[in-house]
């Protein structure tokens, strides 16, 4: 039952009260009664004031929540951001996939290195050893050249062939400088000329 209909309920009884009570000519009762109809009208005014104030605040708050329901975006966006991460997704698997088989590759060049590190050590104590035996051969081998041909390098200009060919017994040292563009054979007959010269 809503405010109007228990207001014409309750105007219904006064008036029937009222009705009853001027059949008795009871005029004080029904100024009384006109007074509470009054007051009652009075408070049902008031209840239908507050009544409105409610609704109008359950009126704002319907839509204000209706607002908040509604989606902020455009339609589809949603489903284009998920193809966006999934995409993101994606492409940072391959890259870990890339990432993952450069690392294998690279610890295969790792244990490749580490086969040839092994070998280059094994060749250079091999060198090491083979020097260590040869190195007295070489010396007096280099030695008996000296003393045959009686020549001494420079290697201070690598960019010459210079030295001296000397006799010890006659005190003699004869200095050579010959270009490197100068012809092998030519170059051998004179330095053949400066060892005989000299002995």
């Amino acid at each position: 039952m809503n405010t109007g209909d228990v207001f014409d309920e309750h105007l219904g009884v006064i008036a029937a009260l009222r009705d009853n009570y001027a059949r008795h000519d009871d005029t004080d009762t029904i100024r009384e009664l006109l007074g509470i109809q009054e007051e009652l009208e009075g408070l049902l005014s008031s209840r239908e004031d507050t009544v409105k104030q409610a609704i109008q605040a359950l009126s704002s708050r319907v839509e204000e929540a209706r607002i908040k329901a509604v989606y902020p975006e455009e339609e589809g966006a949603h489903d284009a951001r998920l193809r966006e991460l999934e995409a993101r997704v994606a492409a940072s698997k391959q890259h870990v996939a890339q990432l993952t088989a450069e690392l294998e590759a690279l610890g295969k060049q790792r244990q490749q290195l580490g086969s040839s590190m092994k070998e280059v050590s094994v060749k250079k104590a091999q060198v090491d050893h083979m020097l260590l035996e040869d190195e007295p051969r070489i010396r007096h081998q280099l030695s008996l050249y000296a003393h045959v041909s009686k020549i001494s390098w420079r290697f201070d200009n690598p960019d010459r062939i210079a030295g001296t060919v000397s006799d010890p017994e006659k005190a003699d040292v004869r200095l050579f400088d010959l270009a490197p563009q100068m012809p092998r054979f030519e170059a051998t007959n004179q330095l053949w000329r400066l060892m005989e010269a000299a002995s």
